[in-house]
């Protein structure tokens, strides 16, 4: 059929003309605005197309982008596919089949081990095998449900005929793209939170509860607050402190609390790179410090970078979050506890990082990877210091 060849003509205009500026779903967004013949299952399958290419294309060794397109969805999708179903039915039949049998099938036409760039640069905690084929599927939407709303969610789920998981007691995983019940409100109810996001809080809850009543805690990055909400869930009410260099994003943090009914708390912004920070004390007792990082613990959901981002980027990410620890620790009270947190597999931006504050004036309590590969979900790195 025409439409099928239109689609893969489509995917290899857009994926030749995006450079990597803009994250691509903006890219799509932006574009398809412009462009009023597609229809919206024609955007969903044209989108597909884009992001199967982006997970597979270091590993496919093929010339010819429309034949790139089509062993991307082989690869990546697991169920009957209408584009292979015309164009490759000998694929298509094989389409349930396990990833590694259809790797199997391209022979030489697939490298897994080229899957992820920069793989030497992986920790060696992380399973690099298993984190690289886990790039290959599309990582699930994690609902984190909050304090007494457990059932009214999962009822609320259930209700509507929306396929779930429950992996916690107090976590679910839908299919991505799964719209949620109207009887339900975002961040009254429940959260989108990322499971390796929401695994972070079982890993420091222990350590929270050391601290006095009075304790101040700063989230110095915090983002539009979900990692704050979590705290505040888990029963932590002290005073909380939230920063970030962007005033867009306290704003979001204020809606979020707003509609979460978190009203204690102070916001500001901070540079963290800057020598002048001024934050609102002078010293907390636990500073969680989620850093900008690369996000290679991620690419699963922006698989885009997986083209795009080079070598001296993590080079600079590095260097920029030990300027950032370097920084913070001035502001933590002797015996007080730095989160440090990232969503990256990167051994530069974790162990190196905090190794030069075990160099300096710190005590390493714990250190954990969250291996979110293993349930369709981010990978992420959280180490706990104690100032001495």
């Amino acid at each position: 059929m025409s439409r099928f060849y239109s689609y893969l003509n489509s995917a290899a205009y857009l994926l030749d003309h995006y450079k990597g500026e803009l994250p691509f779903a903006i890219f799509l967004k932006q574009y398809f605005a412009k462009e009023k013949k597609y229809g919206s299952k024609d955007r969903k399958f044209i989108g597909a197309l884009c992001y199967h290419y982006f997970r597979t294309c270091k590993a496919i060794q093929h010339s010819n982008k429309e034949t790139q397109l089509l062993m991307a969805t082989f690869i990546c999708e697991n169920q009957p596919n209408a584009l292979l179903a015309f164009l490759k039915p000998d694929w298509n039949s094989q389409i349930e089949a396990d990833v590694a049998v259809k790797i199997a099938l391209l022979q030489q036409e697939f490298q897994v081990d080229n899957i992820f760039p920069l793989a030497q640069h992986i920790s060696a905690a992380i399973d690099a095998q298993a984190f690289c084929k886990a790039i290959l599927v599309q990582p699930a939407l994690f609902l984190r449900l909050r304090p007494a709303k457990h059932d009214k969610v999962l009822e609320a789920l259930t209700a509507a005929a929306i396929p779930f998981a429950k992996l916690a007691p107090n976590t679910v995983a839908l299919a991505n793209g799964s719209k949620m019940p109207d009887t339900l409100t975002l961040h009254g109810d429940y959260v989108v939170q990322d499971y390796g996001s929401q695994q972070v809080g079982d890993f420091i809850a222990p350590y929270l509860s050391r601290l006095s009543p009075q304790a101040n805690i700063w989230d110095c990055c915090a983002a539009s607050g979900g990692k704050s909400i979590m705290l505040a869930d888990l029963g932590f009410t002290q005073h909380l402190y939230v920063s970030d260099i962007r005033a867009s994003m306290l704003a979001n943090l204020s809606q979020r609390f707003a509609e979460a009914g978190i009203t204690n708390y102070t916001s500001f912004l901070a540079d963290l790179t800057s020598t002048d920070i001024k934050p609102p004390l002078p010293y907390y007792e636990l500073i969680l410090a989620d850093v900008p990082c690369s996000g290679s613990g991620t690419w699963g959901r922006t698989p885009e970078q997986i083209s795009f981002f080079e070598e001296e980027n993590l080079l600079a990410y590095s260097q920029r979050q030990k300027m950032i620890v370097a920084h913070l620790s001035q502001f933590l009270k002797p015996g007080g506890l730095l989160v440090y947190i990232t969503c990256s597999v990167f051994v530069e931006e974790n162990e190196e990082v905090v190794n030069t504050l075990i160099d300096s004036n710190f005590a390493m309590l714990a250190s954990h990877y969250i291996a979110g590969y293993q349930h369709k979900a981010d990978s992420m790195y959280l180490s706990i210091l104690q100032k001495k």
